[in-house]
């Protein structure tokens, strides 16, 4: 997350759009990212997917390998994940299409 954000960072800077994907588990670090950008530049989108679903759809078996020790630190089973308290878009996959999961995050940005 730190070196993403710092590339992100750089991104903006220079006038450019970034988005950056990824699993971000700890609250403090996301918010230290956060604060490394001016106001607006930094939009934090929380994808909410309960764990149960994200079990289900799995294909690469990981969760089911943490569950038995095969795989140490995985967010959300061996590792804690911290809930944004905060985001700005939350989504919740297991609810909603992915049309209107873009249309959340385009609605947020342009208002």
């Amino acid at each position: 997350m730190r070196s993403a954000g710092r590339l992100a960072l750089d991104i903006v800077q220079s006038g450019d759009i970034a988005i950056v994907s990824l699993i971000s588990p700890y609250q403090a670090i996301r918010e230290k990212t956060k604060q490394q950008f001016n106001k607006n530049q930094f939009i934090l989108v929380h994808i909410s997917t309960p764990l149960n679903v994200c079990e289900e759809r799995d294909i690469k078996g990981l969760y089911k390998q943490s569950r038995v020790g095969k795989i140490s630190q995985f967010s959300g089973i061996s590792d804690p994940y911290d809930i944004p308290s905060t985001p700005d878009v939350s989504i919740d996959t297991s609810v909603i299409s992915i049309n209107d999961e873009m249309l959340a995050i385009i609605n947020y940005i342009y208002g």
